[in-house]
């Protein structure tokens, strides 16, 4: 079969692939920069900057770097920004034009900030006509909400999920404190053993003396058993609030990222 396949014409089509994938490797940021910034532009009616873009491909995903929506109502502000988010995409998906992200991360989100240049866009002039009515943007500017009217309406999970694990935090701290409140010491440890050296030495010198020392061992073994007991208490107190405060964590995580 090898016969069939001419292997110059192989090398050199592999050779063509290679260079066309480094060129939109190359490319590909630059692209994924200009789209966001055209695109986000045309929908929020003011200037979107984004400072980098980059593509990694161990694990396939895009990085985005320092990323600004002006508020068109008020140009000196940012609807929205961040500093950084990472997101994976699945190969197979992208090969029929979809992105398909199972992971996002943000860094530094925050809303209403203030900008160092005004994000208004530049306005070409208009011919003065008094009978003219208000154009199509600016009615599309006067029914554009304010950021304040949006975020109203919305209920944010990062607020909520920051305020449960602060509430969890308090709640398992104050449960593990107790437990191990009731955990023995290296005193009550010693005391045991004193007290069984108290118990078990002499000699018996009667029937009395033998129920006496009876009472006291039992006695110790109710209370040794109330302390181990404490001890389990001790550990599965920690479990608990360790796998609660990793919960809310991974919770809070999350957030900004279904946020925005």
């Amino acid at each position: 079969m090898t016969k069939w396949i001419r292997w110059s014409g192989l090398a050199g089509f592999i050779a063509v692939v290679a260079v066309i994938a480094a060129l939109i490797l190359l490319l590909l940021p630059f692209v994924i920069k200009s789209g966001i910034e055209f695109v986000g532009t045309k929908v929020a009616g003011a200037k979107v900057t984004l400072d980098d873009a980059d593509v990694t491909l161990s694990p396939l995903g895009v990085r985005l770097q320092g990323l600004q929506v002006a508020d068109a109502r008020e140009p000196m502000r940012n609807l929205v920004e961040f500093d950084e988010a990472m997101a994976d995409l699945e190969l197979a998906p992208l090969l029929v034009g979809k992105a398909i992200s199972n992971e996002l991360s943000v860094s530094n989100l925050q809303f209403h900030t203030e900008r160092a240049t005004s994000g208004a866009l530049d306005m070409e002039p208009e011919e003065d006509d008094e009978t003219q009515g208000p154009s199509l943007k600016e009615k599309a500017s006067e029914a554009l909400p304010s950021v304040d009217e949006v975020l109203a309406r919305e209920t944010l999970k990062t607020p909520a999920a920051g305020e449960a694990l602060k509430n969890s935090w308090k709640v398992q701290s104050e449960r593990v404190d107790s437990a191990l409140n009731a955990v023995p010491d290296t005193d009550a440890l010693a005391k045991y053993e004193r007290e069984v050296k108290e118990i078990t030495s002499g000699r018996l010198e009667s029937l009395e003396d033998f129920r006496q020392r009876k009472a006291r061992l039992d006695e110790l073994k109710a209370r040794f058993k109330a302390d181990r007991e404490a001890i389990r208490q001790a550990k599965e107190a920690v479990t608990t609030a360790r796998s609660d405060v990793s919960e809310k964590l991974s919770e809070l995580r999350a957030a900004p990222g279904k946020d925005l």
